[in-house]
């Protein structure tokens, strides 16, 4: 659940991301409908950096996430093994007392 909605939030953000630096990349006219020279390309290439920043760091959290998810499922299976190894132990040794008498 945590990473669907971490997922969500990703792509929120980057969409956002993406919509700020189309919206700096446009000209920019004054009052009288003159253009106005105002350079962003720092502020874009800035964005971009951060947006790149962004989806590593999902990615990160992601694999994180996949690995406690599978580590709990092989904690699952090991518990799982030793209960049946438990069943297993106490049915020979209840054999064994019932071939002894």
């Amino acid at each position: 659940m945590r990473l669907l909605f971490a997922g969500n939030v990703e792509k929120e953000l980057i969409k956002e991301g993406e919509k700020l630096s189309d919206i700096l990349s446009m000209p920019i006219k004054d009052a009288l409908g003159r253009d106005i020279d105002v350079d962003y390309s720092e502020d874009i290439a800035n964005l971009r950096e951060v947006l790149d920043a962004a989806k590593t760091r999902f990615k990160i959290f992601s694999d994180s996430m996949d690995l406690q998810k599978l580590t709990l499922e092989q904690i699952t299976h090991i518990h799982c093994c030793e209960k049946d190894a438990e069943m297993a132990v106490k049915w020979v040794e209840s054999k064994k007392f019932m071939n002894v008498r």
